[in-house]
């Protein structure tokens, strides 16, 4: 730490002798991840005809309402890595590594020093979050998207207190844990909080209607929300002063690791009682845990590569199949369906599959696939008689009064019957036949093949560095 200027700047500067963070730096995360939250925006709108309508709708609308919240959820991302990688300096790790022992003894009040740190720690995460935010408006303008007031207000307050949560309990977590995975579990633990929180007060529901947003007061809906997380920051910054003077006044001294730990070239010998003259000696084997961690990641990896060559397999297969000449797996046949003409039944990109057969028997209400003028046609059967079928489709167009949209046909022309679709994966097939999505499904099983071993040897050091530090 620095001391030759107040507190307070050294904080805000994060200014320590073998770190520091610069206002450049911090306006590049928000730059980073305002373009992210812009890319990412743009991504959805291209799978804007898929399950993600129904299932996250808040990100699928052509509003700042979805660019907004797509960067508040991404800033969940940013703000837990941000302070785990920086948690040795950012959080009162100082304390237990006894930086705050010689200023304290040197007249440094204890408390102004925890409340001036918890102070720059909520500057910091406002200025990111809100100079990002500010970003992600721009960019919304670049799209030609109306700024509603209503939606932006309360879309900031609703992140910033829930970063401003996830920060204090890593700062209390921080007199506890040193840095490593039960610090990072911490971490963790405050999202989920967060996310079983809103789930049990209805959180959800509400900002996924966007027409709940007409107004600003949508806010109090939401007083609950608040409470809880005040009143849970309240008992934190009061564990957090209790705690820190207490710890910040003591020297700590650190457990000598060899009284626990067992050194790689140590080995222990068990000398039984005297009238046995064997002994019975116990090699420590150091690298066994780096054993099975290496198998592991190698077992991921492998299993990442492969998944992502059947992807590509599978949306090549059904990208080239034509009426007829479709390719069974076990006799069903997978078939992309974009259309809206058997709605609700069969939804826009649904992955549908139909069992494959040559005498196949159809019964009235069933869907099925059928060949009708060299194209694959999917209908309902309406009736079925003498050899001959007729089938409609199950959503008319509004403005279709008076038309006909069934058809009979030879029941040789049926060569499927439906029995079951997949939304996600439907959403699967779709991204994968989009640009980005040709790209993605490519170039990273060729990353991961080409920079194999040294992937394996990062992810190694990551992990093996987080147990090292426990």
């Amino acid at each position: 730490m620095i001391y030759n200027k107040s507190i307070l700047i050294k904080e805000l500067t994060e200014s320590y002798f073998d770190h520091s963070i610069s206002n450049k730096r911090r306006l590049g995360y928000a730059l980073f991840l305002a373009l992210v939250s812009f890319a990412f925006h743009y991504i959805l709108r291209t799978l804007e005809k898929s399950v993600l309508s129904d299932a996250v709708p808040k990100y699928m609308s052509p509003s700042c309402f979805s660019t907004l919240f797509i960067y508040v959820d991404l800033f969940y991302l940013f703000i837990v890595s941000y302070l785990a990688t920086n948690y040795n300096f950012l959080t009162f790790d100082e304390i237990r590594n006894n930086k705050w022992y010689i200023p304290i003894k040197f007249g440094f009040s204890p408390i102004k020093m925890i409340l001036t740190k918890l102070y720059a720690r909520l500057i910091t995460i406002t200025f990111i979050y809100g100079f990002g935010f500010l970003l992600m408006l721009f960019l919304t303008t670049l799209l030609k998207y109306p700024l509603v007031f209503e939606y932006i207000i309360p879309i900031f307050a609703l992140g910033l207190i829930d970063f401003i949560f996830i920060m204090i309990v890593s700062m209390t977590a921080s007199l506890y844990f040193k840095k490593g995975i039960i610090s990072n579990y911490a971490l963790l633990f405050s999202v989920i909080s967060i996310i079983v929180l809103k789930r049990y007060l209805g959180y959800y529901s509400l900002i996924n209607d966007i027409s709940n947003f007409q107004n600003i007061y949508i806010l109090s809906k939401f007083s609950k929300y608040f409470s809880i997380l005040i009143f849970a920051s309240i008992i934190c910054i009061l564990i957090i002063i209790t705690k820190g003077i207490t710890n910040a006044e003591y020297y700590n001294f650190s457990l000598y690791e060899m009284d626990y730990d067992i050194p790689d070239d140590v080995i222990i010998t068990m000398q039984p009682d005297s009238e046995f003259k064997r002994t019975i000696t116990h090699i420590i084997d150091p690298n066994k845990r780096l054993r099975i961690l290496t198998r592991i990641l190698n077992s991921l990896l492998f299993i990442l590569i492969l998944s992502f060559i059947i992807v590509n397999v599978i949306v090549l297969v059904i990208s080239i199949s034509t009426a007829r000449k479709e390719v069974a797996i076990f006799r069903v046949i997978p078939y992309v369906f974009q259309s809206e003409s058997m709605y609700p039944a069969i939804m826009y990109n649904d992955l549908v599959f139909f069992e494959k057969t040559n005498d196949i028997k159809v019964s009235i209400g069933d869907i099925v696939i059928y060949e009708s003028n060299g194209e694959a046609s999917i209908a309902r059967v309406q009736l079925s008689q003498a050899g001959k079928v007729t089938v409609s489709i199950d959503n008319h167009p509004s403005e279709s009064e008076g038309r006909v949209y069934s058809e009979t046909i030879n029941i040789n022309q049926i060569y499927g019957k439906y029995i079951g679709k997949s939304r996600w994966l439907g959403l699967l097939i779709l991204f994968a036949n989009s640009t980005i999505g040709r790209l993605t499904l490519l170039l990273i099983p060729i990353i991961l093949l080409f920079y194999y071993k040294p992937i394996v040897a990062m992810l190694r050091y990551i992990i093996n560095n987080g147990m090292n530090e426990e």
